[in-house]
């Protein structure tokens, strides 16, 4: 900046906010009374004069046809240099797309989710334009190009009352809405897609539209791809093809739904290892459903070691792990043809009083047995303190370990009276030797107090 003789402040070059926002100017004046020096803050407001820039131009998706209303599809990333309203981004399918608009919709996060079944036998592309405009007086615009693959899907019927035009096969799934990126959903089978193969068959796995969850190619192995878009009581369609070397491919269509494991979890703790408790997973559901009406239908959902986090299992003879279950509240939700309808769970409570004989978790009669010994029925926890603080010879390791430190520091307290007492008894007795040494030069003694007269007798006889 630069100013003139009569004190007036001009700029140098034009100015740009998103490099500088703001600048603080010494301006020194000079007058008969002498110089001086005066602060001036100058703030630099914002002009939309920046367009928004899109995480990407262009963008190329599949989507498998008569995919569910809703489907989540891709996420539009922008962002705008300016403030403010200036750069506040909304997202919208561009009018100049009209079928874009019609099968597909945009919300203000930039969420691109179906918005109608689309037939392959109509469309096997589509075109969208994705507009990102900002909230300015006079909005600047960022155009993103979307090009939709459809998928053919073969169109043969499925057990249980399938509606027409369904995939291959459908299969269901429930998951915490807690399970971070690379976390296990589950592990797809040939007989997820009603192939019957060997075990030396080379088989290949590809997952179509969207990847809030990904896929390994070769083993099936569905996991976490993105965490962020993991909500609680959500709905999710996944897309997996099962390629095997030697026979047609096979196309399925999984539903994931997502609870709440502290309010619809329990956990059955198990004398078994789990590997053992793997192999008797069915037989444990069948058990565990006599306890439930017909329209529930129990899950369980991971079955886990309870030696692996926990030292106190350690100490135990007999291995143990934990059968992790949740109950739907009805079957409906399994059907293909009801892909739009929220699942139920029942609640924890529900699940505790249908299994436990009392609130300490002994097991209901007839729960365990020789072949499945459940010795407890818990709630699921997932903030739980660990289990090293509730067993006694842990209890007892941490007393002592208190005691020792209460004793040291008693001892510390101690040591510390004991010397600040010595030192101030030192101190003391420091202060009354001078005392008295002050004492004795401000006493004279008999002899200095007869020689002290005699000079003042000879003083007044000088004097007379």
């Amino acid at each position: 900046m630069s100013k003139n003789g009569d004190g007036a402040i001009y700029t140098a070059r034009p100015l740009d906010r998103e490099s500088y926002s703001f600048y603080q100017l010494v301006v020194l004046m000079e007058h008969n009374a002498g110089p001086k020096s005066i602060t001036v803050s100058v703030s630099v407001t914002d002009i939309n004069d920046n367009d928004p820039v899109a995480g990407a131009t262009q963008m190329s998706l599949e989507v498998v046809e008569n995919t569910p209303i809703g489907t989540y599809l891709a996420s539009i990333t922008a962002s705008d240099a300016d403030s403010g309203a200036n750069g506040d981004i909304d997202f919208s399918i561009s009018d100049s797309t009209p079928l874009g608009q019609k099968y597909f919709s945009i919300d203000s996060n930039g969420l691109l989710t179906v918005k109608e079944e689309i037939d392959f036998e109509i469309f096997t592309t589509l075109e969208l334009t994705i507009e990102v405009t900002d909230k300015g007086s006079q909005p600047r615009t960022t155009s993103v190009a979307v090009s939709v693959k459809i998928q053919d899907v073969v169109e043969e019927e499925i057990p249980d009352d399938a509606i027409d035009d369904s995939p291959s096969t459908f299969k269901s799934f429930e998951i915490p809405h807690t399970l971070k990126y690379g976390d296990l959903v589950f592990t797809a089978q040939p007989g997820d897609f009603n192939l019957s193969l060997s075990v030396s068959d080379d088989v290949q796995y590809a997952s179509i539209g969207s990847n809030v969850f990904a896929l390994d190619s070769r083993s099936g192995r569905v996991t976490i791809g993105l965490d962020s878009l993991i909500y609680p009581s959500s709905s999710y369609l996944q897309w997996i093809v099962c390629s095997p070397s030697d026979s047609a491919s096979k196309l399925a269509m999984m539903r994931i739904d997502t609870f709440d494991a502290n309010e619809n979890m329990i956990a059955l703790i198990v004398s078994l290892d789990v590997d053992d408790l793997e192999l008797k997973r069915e037989s444990l559901i069948n058990r565990l459903q006599t306890y439930f009406s017909s329209q529930n239908i129990v899950r369980i959902w991971a079955i886990q070691s309870t030696s692996s986090s926990s030292n106190r299992r350690r100490l135990l003879a007999t291995p143990e792990s934990a059968a992790l279950v949740v109950v739907l509240s009805d079957d409906t939700s399994l059907n293909v043809g009801n892909v739009d309808q929220a699942k139920n769970f029942l609640s924890q409570n529900q699940l505790l009083a249908a299994l436990q004989a009392d609130p300490s978790g002994t097991p209901i009669p007839g729960l365990s047995d020789a072949s499945i010994p459940v010795t407890q029925v818990v709630p699921y926890v997932t903030n739980e303190s660990s289990d090293n603080e509730a067993h006694p010879a842990f209890i007892a390791f941490y007393f002592i370990i208190a005691l020792a430190c209460i004793v040291v520091v008693v001892l510390i307290a101690s040591l510390t009276a004991y010397f600040i007492i010595q030192h101030r008894k030192s101190k003391g007795s420091f202060l009354l030797k001078d005392k008295q040494s002050d004492e004795e030069q401000l006493c004279p003694t008999p002899e200095e107090d007869e020689q002290f007269l005699d000079q003042q007798e000879r003083a007044f006889i000088l004097m007379e």
